[in-house]
């Protein structure tokens, strides 16, 4: 309380001013007081010598009280400053969560990496988004030619064979997986990647069961590793224990790619309304995926509830 009366005191006091009221909105958030730490910080956001801090400590409040516009307002805002890098990938990352990838590439647009480390970091997330809105051949260039400087960089290897198994080059993606395997044999997600292109070659099911049970005792929380072993098992007709898995990453990340999975999987078990259910809920905040529109109407002929109006 003490402090509180000094701070309020100084608040008064131009000089001091910018620095008593970050001082309480700190306060303020160890007594998990969230909205008065807010509101103490909308008054920092216009005192130059706080302002970018408070923004961003602004914009995690505004997170966690799942305010994610406002959140993603004050991230976007700020500029030349320590924190801006780190503040746009806060809004991209809230934005790729809700599947707005279109507006997470404005935003990438705006960032202004000064480092190398950063510039590699914003390459490789712009990649990922436009992966995300089917621009694959783009960000198969950018690609190309971060490599030719960086033969050896896991990252963009990576990157590149996420593309190529988009564009259905599956040697070319199978070439890079290999080689960042040579240079780590333990990267949980080129294991599961190689794994998930596997799967759909009949043939070479065992050896993707084998490259994603890699995978999975590496990184065994790991949602998008459970959903490619769940639509492995599913091709290799083990339904039930494909449901276990898909279940599990659903829970952990229910996303549109995911929910596709788990329900041409209940739908394969007759179970249609659940599989329906779970359709619903992903359309809601991807009303424009093609495939789970088409699988819905699928499922729909087979059962009394009629599709809805697209």
């Amino acid at each position: 309380i003490t402090a509180k009366k000094h701070l309020l005191f100084l608040e008064k006091n131009n000089d001091y001013k910018g620095q008593a009221l970050f001082l309480l909105s700190e306060i303020y958030i160890l007594e998990n007081n969230y909205d008065l730490a807010a509101t103490q910080l909308e008054k920092c956001v216009s005192i130059k010598s706080v302002e970018n801090k408070s923004k961003y400590m602004l914009g995690q409040i505004y997170e966690m009280q799942g305010k994610y516009d406002q959140a993603v307002f004050q991230y976007q805002s700020i500029s030349e400053d320590v924190l801006h890098i780190t503040s746009i990938i806060r809004a991209i990352d809230i934005l790729k969560d809700q599947e707005k990838y279109d507006e997470a590439l404005d935003v990438i647009e705006t960032a202004r990496p000064q480092t190398l480390p950063e510039q590699k970091q914003i390459l490789l997330l712009e990649l990922d988004l436009l992966v995300s809105v089917n621009k694959v051949e783009k960000a198969m260039y950018l690609a190309n030619h971060a490599l030719k400087a960086l033969p050896n960089d896991i990252d963009f290897l990576y990157m590149r064979s996420v593309m190529a198994s988009k564009l259905n080059q599956l040697s070319a993606a199978e070439d890079d997986l290999n080689k960042i395997l040579s240079l780590n044999p333990n990267h949980a997600n080129a294991l599961n990647v190689l794994g998930y292109n596997l799967s759909s070659q009949k043939e070479r099911h065992e050896e993707a069961l084998t490259y994603l049970e890699r995978a999975i005792s590496i990184s065994p929380d790991n949602p998008t590793i459970m959903d490619s072993m769940g639509l492995l098992l599913f091709r290799m007709g083990q339904l039930q224990d494909s449901l276990i898995w898909l279940e599990k990453a659903y829970t952990l990340k229910p996303e549109s790619n995911i929910a596709l999975h788990l329900s041409e999987v209940l739908y394969a078990l007759g179970k249609h309304k659940k599989a329906l259910d779970v359709i619903d809920k992903a359309m809601s905040s991807s009303p424009k995926n093609n495939e789970l529109i088409r699988l819905k109407d699928k499922i729909s002929i087979h059962h009394k509830r009629p599709a809805m109006a697209k």
